[in-house]
């Protein structure tokens, strides 16, 4: 989020919102990914939202079109 954007309480109402929709739905669990080096937004999920970081998961990306094209012919 946009420095500008930050302790407005943007977020707070997103994850709120998305709370209420698992609750709903009967959900068993909500996953999502932070940067590393976005230490406040860490200890916000950490402390605000009773988040947990998952050592055992590693982000993945498949970035430009040479690569996107690349994967898009795997299995033909």
């Amino acid at each position: 989020m946009a420095p500008n954007f930050r302790s407005l309480g943007v977020g707070s109402a997103l994850l709120a919102y998305l709370g209420r929709h698992a609750k709903a739905i009967g959900a068993g669990r909500i996953d999502w990914q932070v940067l590393k080096w976005n230490v406040g937004a860490r200890k916000f999920y950490r402390e605000t939202c009773g988040g947990e970081e998952m050592d055992e998961w590693a982000g993945v990306r498949i970035e430009g079109r040479e690569k996107i094209e690349k994967l898009s012919q795997l299995a033909k």
